[in-house]
């Protein structure tokens, strides 16, 4: 998709990840932020978390903004 999106150029590039790439974090109450430090291990939050720093590098390098959601 983000290959899709560098053709047509588009504007603005959306990817939709998941709150596990917390993994456990907040669990003790604490506020979860953008910028907490992320360090998942199972292999389905390493990769959204993965394909998340992809998606904000492939916008850098080709010009377009994008945005992440992290769905619950």
């Amino acid at each position: 998709m983000l290959e899709l999106a560098r053709k047509v150029q588009v504007a603005r590039f959306v990817y939709v990840s998941s709150v596990e790439v917390y993994e456990g974090l907040g669990s003790q109450g604490e506020t979860l932020t953008e910028g907490t430090p992320l360090h998942p291990r199972q292999l389905y939050n390493a990769t959204k978390y993965a394909s998340e720093l992809i998606t904000h590098r492939c916008g850098e390098a080709h010009g377009f903004e994008a945005a992440v959601a992290r769905l619950g």
